[in-house]
């Protein structure tokens, strides 16, 4: 009802096996606490804490530095030892040692246990005595994970909880295997005094950070039994407190919510777009100098033309141009990036808003809307909007990716923009090469034009050492990388190809890679999907290019979850110390979020965040599969709106709104589909919305759809 979500993420059920094996379950906690900070400022963390310090596993990575002093200070036989698990990665700048995965007979825990715990008190005593820094080397991951949600992060203690339960009448010595669960034992059965001392600061820490009124603390009787080991008569009074934690600032930062305009989520989402992809772009300085040129001039009549190949990045050029530019030239300034946000994916909205944007830029009075609408008449009283701009207020517009409108609706360039751009406006349009670029170009026969060339290779080196940040390659792998980018030519090639150049350890040989970027973005997923799994990781994929406007992380969540193959794949890879679930794991979706950030956007609709494609070809690839696959997938998507209620409390749910029908028309479900927008409540929903324009548009693909 106030446009927000809540998400829960338990930071470690869904970890599976394998990725424990290459020694990622830290990182990926640490990761997930970093997402929920970034996602959601307040609130994002709370803690349940009891008597068992947990797990402390060796480092993943040691600096170069450090592990020179550790080796020096062991045994002959430690540092034979030592150096048998730790290999150098020179990639990594500064170099770190990194512990090698487990292979082999390590695979099985219990002939991993004695040597994990044989680094591990290695690098505790050594830390220890060297008085390296305890968060790298003695911490628990449960320490680690509260150190990034709370020991080190600002403003923390406004917002985090922590909630400590102590165990009364728990034993020193213990026989059994049924305390272990709760407290710290060594192999001795004696309690370790070592993991007491550090849960004792642990504890000292929260406590010097959050306030009274955060610390909320539980004892408990301990009774042994297997059945029933402690009292359970606190978890009322934990409940109660926690969600009446949570309640209270949530409800603070629901209050400092904004209600906005469409116009006004439109102009924010384009703004951080804008901002997201102009930081992208490397090179392309003459292109850069060439869109001034134009702006410069005194007259025109013509708009600048910028097209390329797929793949050449003209957006990231284009807001590059925008950034460098808004700030400098005179009067009104206005730009678009189609496809980026809901309502530039349509030309009827795409158009009202910038009719309400120029119109409110040269006068107080709102615009004449034409009485039937129609893409015409709302073309006509924009170039009439165009025509406002004098000598003292020019306009300058810059329109990324027209030939977006060819795919989700018949409209053409032509009809759009003026013949004659009027005086004192400069419009620069992007556009794909092919048939709306030619057809552009014929409406625009005189305009300048800039063609983006591939690539030269001194290019691609500056690309790939941005792309690369705190890691570079050996001259082996450079090479065999620039020589298939030189080929390329595109820099979409670059950006595809960088996470994988990324995770390259010094030793690692040149992986083998396509020239062509849709084969590059298929060994892409094929790779995402060796490491999590290819019914999960090709289940996401298609839902998310299936969607009509993407997905929320609860909407894939739940989706997945109602999948046959997912959940059987669930099952037969989840940790088998994983307690039973009725949903999903967020962490499942967390992890495999992490491998497909680079390659998807993230953008606010309808009170959720949802996620889609960065690149049409990335998506074009995930959406490969037969036509039956595809039905019954788009017939998955209708069914999960439709359990759905229209309201969700006193708001219409736009999710709903935007997205069954179309799912609908996708699985040739038109009977069901003809029903849901004639039914009375569905269309006052969607108008309340302001999404009218959508309706009209649902009736006009349903009697088209019919008619075929």
């Amino acid at each position: 009802a106030h446009g927000a979500s809540f998400h829960l993420v338990d930071l470690r059920w869904g970890i599976s096996p394998s990725l424990a094996h290459n020694h990622n379950t830290i990182q990926i906690c640490l990761d997930e606490v970093r997402r929920c900070q970034k996602l959601s400022p307040k609130p994002n963390f709370i803690m349940l804490i009891g008597d068992r310090y947990g797990w402390r596993p060796p480092s993943a990575t040691l600096p170069d530095n450090d592990f020179t002093l550790i080796r020096e200070a062991l045994s002959p036989d430690d540092a034979t030892f030592f150096l048998s698990w730790y290999r150098r990665d020179n990639n990594e700048v500064p170099p770190v040692w990194r512990l090698k995965p487990r292979e082999g007979e390590f695979l099985d825990q219990e002939a991993w246990q004695p040597v994990e715990s044989r680094i591990s008190t290695i690098l505790h005593e050594v830390a220890t005595s060297l008085a390296l820094p305890p968060e790298s080397y003695q911490y628990s991951a449960t320490h680690r994970e509260i150190s990034a949600g709370l020991l080190t992060y600002d403003g923390a203690r406004e917002h985090v909880f922590s909630f400590n339960r102590e165990i009364i009448g728990l034993s020193e010595t213990v026989s059994s295997k049924i305390a272990r669960r709760f407290a710290d034992y060594g192999d001795d059965g004696i309690r370790d005094a070592d993991s007491v001392r550090l849960l004792k600061e642990l504890k000292r820490q929260i406590a010097s950070i959050l306030p009274e009124d955060h610390l909320h603390s539980y004892e408990v009787d301990w009774q042994g039994d297997e059945s029933g080991p402690i009292a359970l008569t606190h978890l009322d009074r934990l409940s109660i407190n926690v969600e009446t934690a949570l309640q209270r600032i949530i409800g603070a930062e629901l209050q400092q919510m904004i209600q906005t305009t469409p116009l006004e989520e439109e102009l924010s989402g384009q703004e951080a777009f804008l901002h997201e992809t102009g930081t992208l772009l490397i090179g392309r300085d003459r292109e850069l100098r060439r869109i001034t040129g134009y702006l410069n001039r005194k007259k025109t009549g013509f708009p600048l033309i910028l097209h390329a190949p797929g793949g050449a990045v003209k957006s990231a050029l284009m807001a590059r141009a925008v950034l460098q530019v808004k700030d400098t030239v005179s009067g009104v300034f206005v730009y678009r990036f189609i496809g980026t946000t809901p309502r530039s994916w349509s030309p009827i909205t795409f158009l009202e808003d910038l009719i309400r944007q120029l119109a409110m830029a040269y006068s107080d009075e709102p615009p004449e809307w034409p009485e039937d609408g129609g893409i015409r008449k709302l073309a006509a009283l924009f170039h009439r909007q165009l025509e406002r701009a004098t000598v003292d207020k020019p306009l300058t517009l810059f329109i990324d990716a027209i030939d977006q409108f060819t795919a989700t609706a018949p409209v053409l360039s032509a009809d759009l923009f003026p013949s004659v751009v009027p005086p004192n406006v400069k419009m620069v349009i992007s556009v794909l090469d092919g048939a709306e670029c030619d057809r552009l170009m014929s409406h625009y026969s005189t305009a300048p034009e800039i063609g983006l060339e591939p690539l030269a290779p001194v290019q691609c080196g500056r690309i790939l050492d941005a792309l690369l940040t705190d890691r570079t390659l050996q001259r082996t792998q450079r090479s065999a990388i620039l020589e298939k980018a030189r080929e390329s030519g595109l820099p979409l090639w670059l950006t595809l190809v960088a996470p994988i150049v990324r995770g390259l350890a010094s030793w690692d040989e040149p992986p083998q890679l396509p020239v062509d970027v849709k084969a590059l973005a298929g060994l892409v997923i094929d790779r995402i999907a060796a490491t999590h799994g290819l019914a999960i990781t090709m289940a996401a994929l298609r839902y998310l290019r299936l969607a009509r406007f993407g997905l929320s992380e609860i909407e894939l969540q739940e989706i997945l979850w109602r999948d046959p193959e997912v959940r059987e794949e669930f099952e037969r890879v989840k940790n088998p110390d994983q307690p039973q679930v009725t949903s999903l794991p967020a962490i499942f979706w967390s992890r495999l979020y992490a491998e497909l950030d680079p390659y998807i956007n993230e953008y606010w609709m309808d009170g959720q965040l949802l996620h889609r494609y960065f690149h049409r070809v990335f998506g074009e690839v995930a959406g490969e599969m037969d036509d039956d696959r595809r039905q019954i997938l788009h017939g998955r998507l209708a069914e999960y709106f439709a359990e759905q209620g229209l309201y969700i409390e006193c708001l219409a749910n736009g999710r709903k709104l935007m997205e069954q029908f179309q799912n609908l028309i996708e699985s040739e479900r038109l009977e069901e589909a003809q029903r849901l927008i004639t039914n009375f409540e569905y269309c006052m929903a969607k108008c309340s919305l302001n999404r009218s324009d959508d309706l009209t548009d649902e009736f006009r693909i349903l009697k088209s759809t019919a008619e075929s």
